[in-house]
């Protein structure tokens, strides 16, 4: 084993890093080279390279620490071993696990943690920040000294007590060892309102004679709501006892089971926080048990014939009714989706009041068997058994109905027979028949608006198609009310006739219609009658523009043709905004023009900061921001004046050059910059150099302040590289050094061909650890003196 291996590079290796092993060993034949880890096993991502005397361990981890041992063996079976130690250092870094430092959203008078676990070797400590500022416990006032603790002695774990709104703000968490510096943060929004029940009203309830009934009560509420349940104004004092009767179920539901008639009547969900109190208010009505009104019967039906199986039932005034088929037990698919799912061919539902009813088409032997009829409402479900039998009548004129044809549209039919073998071929075409008008029986889709002009409240909906018209004049009614208006309270309106799809009512440009919710509903007529209206859908009227402006707008400068502006954002509220924040507006303008000739940027969403790029430099500009919603613009904050800087660097570096230090790093040298009064003083010089095989995009920066050289390490042995070199300052980047510079890193200890071109032509040959650097214009003067001592 040559003395100084086993070997590590890099020496102070940092987790992360990729670190590399070598083994050498002299020797007559063959050697082999095998690597293992004292006590362990090699990482799992180690490779070997060298023919096995190199052993990489890419991104190597704390628990990669250790011994590792490499053992040379000759094909005789002579041996000799190494061994050598890897010691890791590493920055702070939280684990892909470390998932308890997030956003926190609590109700206010609520405690609230945040835990910071960092690793790091040598071990972290660690540092707390509010909204930038330094946290600790010596600069809290009194009330947060009282609310504010960390635990000792770590210092990792932050606990705010009986949050407030002041406590609202951005916290960071920084570990820190003598490798650097990790941050983790997340922001607390305290919330604290008084319940609503805007978006969970209670809803009316019906129910049977022996059944069950449940109201569903969950208003928002911060903090947490206290639930009180009366009926027609008395405690019902409802408990948590699966056997009672009334049952407080879900923490603020309420469920009754074995429903009697007594409990009919008004029940109301009482909820009530430190904020204030709220109550909302339902019907439960009890109901005759549905029945059947048209029982189904055994049917005895001929080959090949078209039958209706009669089932109806009479579920009251007010409960909705579902039928359901099922043949021999299996449920019969009659709406289905036409590609996924499609529906049985050999049966349709009837429509209209035949709705129950079941149309068996094309009789075939197999469609006979055992039938029911389900009769279900919300409250109950009925089921009545019948048998079909199908017999092969006598042959005869046969005819039957076809139903579910749409009304004033126009047809042709045409007949085929079947048989057990198939089907034969279809009858010539009938004469068109045109079926009867009557009033649309669907409702217009999508209904919904918002929008428009200040004082306006837009309604818009899906037009009914051709189809769906059934018959000549189609036109629409609108209706709309405010939310939460009575019954009295819908205003009709008929917009001009056709088959439109928008209709705008002005409501008049005050307060008290601006962004404020309406529910509106739709329904088409034609000139034989009405058709049914759309569900109630609820909608915003127009908004109005912004009453506020940020404030305290300021402006630093970025770069030479750049600046950060800051300020105050508006509240997000509809007090302040008239409706929803949809963005800020920056404008910029020289001071020399006039503000009309202002250039602006956009950014959408609630934020305080922004970039405006593209100025010229050392040019003084004016900047002012502006909210907008929909409906525009709101006031111009204040004008804030500011000069962008002067700019970058104009000069390049000249006289770059690059010297050879070991087979892994180089040297660059090269004369410095200097700056005019008219550009930025300058900051220090920039190395950028990436690998011949990539693109400059992928290039690797370190920055050296002000000297004039770098040694760049860590390159691979093989490699071709690219260097260029440049000056900044604040006013950003100066121009790269040219031409640019490239050299081939050697892989042996002697190999000709380790180029690199400079300026001066210089060739650069690395053999046995020297370095010689060969003039061509010394090589010439040499030849030419042998020439003249020869021939003088």
């Amino acid at each position: 084993m040559v003395s100084g291996f086993p070997n590590l590079f890099p020496k102070n290796a940092l987790r992360g890093d990729d670190v590399r092993l070598e083994c050498f060993a002299w020797g007559t034949n063959d050697l082999v080279y095998k690597w293992s880890k004292v006590g362990g096993t090699l990482p799992r991502n180690t490779r070997v390279a060298d023919q096995g005397r190199v052993l990489n361990i890419p991104n190597i981890q704390l628990e990669d620490r250790g011994t590792y041992q490499c053992i040379v063996t000759r094909k005789q079976g002579q041996s000799a071993s190494g061994q050598v130690t890897v010691s890791l250092a590493a920055s702070p870094y939280f684990s892909n696990f470390n998932t308890e430092f997030t956003d926190q959203f609590a109700d206010r008078d609520t405690d609230v943690q945040w835990k910071c676990d960092a690793s790091g070797d040598p071990a972290v400590e660690y540092k707390w920040y509010r909204n930038s500022d330094v946290l600790i416990a010596a600069l809290l006032n009194a009330d947060q000294a009282a609310r504010y603790a960390w635990n000792a002695p770590n210092n990792n774990i932050l606990t705010i007590s009986k949050v407030m709104a002041a406590d609202e703000a951005m916290y960071q968490c920084a570990a820190t060892n003598l490798h650097g510096t990790k941050y983790v943060t997340g922001q607390l929004k305290v919330y604290g309102f008084k319940p609503i029940f805007t978006k969970s009203p209670l809803s009316d309830r019906y129910a049977v004679i022996g059944g069950n009934a449940t109201f569903t009560c969950s208003p928002e509420a911060s903090p947490s709501a206290q639930i009180t349940w009366l009926k027609n104004g008395v405690d019902v004092n409802p408990v948590e006892n699966p056997d009672a009767r009334v049952q407080r179920v879900g923490g603020s539901n309420l469920f009754i089971k074995t429903i009697e008639q007594n409990d009919q009547g008004k029940y109301t969900c009482f909820a009530k926080n430190s904020f204030g109190e709220a109550r909302s208010e339902a019907q439960l009505t009890i109901l005759d048990r549905p029945r059947f009104q048209q029982l189904p019967l055994d049917e005895d039906i001929g080959f090949n014939r078209t039958q209706m199986l009669r089932c109806r039932g009479n579920p009251g005034p007010i409960l909705d009714v579902v039928y359901v088929w099922k043949h021999n037990t299996r449920i019969i698919n009659l709406e289905g989706n036409p590609e996924l799912n499609p529906p049985d061919p050999n049966y349709e539902r009837g429509v209209g009041t035949r709705d129950g009813y079941l149309i068996i088409k094309n009789t075939t032997f197999a469609t006979g068997g055992d039938y029911s009829c389900v009769f279900t409402t919300p409250v109950s479900e009925l089921s009545w058994p019948l048998n079909v039998k199908i017999y092969a009548p006598a042959t005869s004129t046969l005819s039957m109905e076809v139903d579910n044809l749409n009304p004033w549209t126009s047809y042709n039919f045409r007949v085929r027979a079947q048989n057990e073998v198939g089907w034969g071929e279809p009858s010539g075409v009938s004469n068109q028949v045109t079926t009867p008008t009557r009033a649309p029986d669907v409702v217009p889709l999508n209904v919904g608006g918002g929008g428009g002009k200040v004082g306006t409240l837009v309604i818009a909906w899906n037009r009914i198609p051709p189809v769906k018209q059934f018959g000549p004049g189609i036109s629409y009614k609108v209706y709309y009310r405010r939310l939460g208006g009575s019954e009295t309270d819908w205003e009709e309106k008929i917009p001009p006739k056709g088959n439109i799809n928008r209709h705008v009512e002005t409501l008049g440009a005050t307060d008290n219609n601006i962004y404020k919710q309406f529910e509106v509903k739709v329904k088409a007529y034609n000139d034989v009658g009405d058709g049914p209206e759309s569900p109630k859908e609820t909608i915003y009227s127009a908004e109005g523009l912004p009453n506020e402006r940020p404030q305290n707008v300021r402006v630093e400068q970025f770069n030479m043709t750049a600046l950060r502006v800051f300020w105050i954002p508006v509240p997000d509220t509809v007090d302040t905004m008239k409706g929803v924040l949809a963005g800020y507006r920056i404008s910029y303008w020289k001071t020399t023009e006039n503000q009309n000739l202002a250039l602006r940027k956009t950014y959408y969403g609630q934020r305080r900061s922004g970039i405006i790029t593209g100025l010229r430099p050392k040019t003084m500009y004016y900047i002012s921001v502006q909210v907008f919603n929909t409906a525009g613009n709101g006031d111009f904050a204040e004008q804030f004046p500011q000069e962008t800087l002067r700019p970058s660097p104009r000069n390049m570096p000249e006289d770059a050059k690059v010297y050879a230090a070991t087979q892994t790093s180089v040297k660059l040298t090269w004369r410095g910059v200097s700056t005019t009064p008219n550009e930025e003083p300058l900051t220090g010089y920039m190395v950028r150099y990436w690998k011949g095989s990539e693109t400059i995009h992928k290039n690797i920066i370190i920055t050296v302040g002000r000297k004039t050289y770098a040694e760049i390490t860590g390159l691979e042995p093989g490699e071709t590289y690219n260097f260029r070199v440049m000056g900044y300052s604040r006013g950003g980047n100066g121009k790269m050094s040219s031409p640019m510079i490239t050299i081939y890193m050697i892989k042996d200890a002697c190999e000709q061909g380790y180029h690199l071109r400079t300026t001066d032509n210089r060739v650069t040959v690395r053999c046995s650890s020297c370095l010689h650097m060969v003039s061509y214009s010394l090589v010439s003067l040499i030849m030419m003196y042998h020439i003249l001592e020869r021939y003088l």
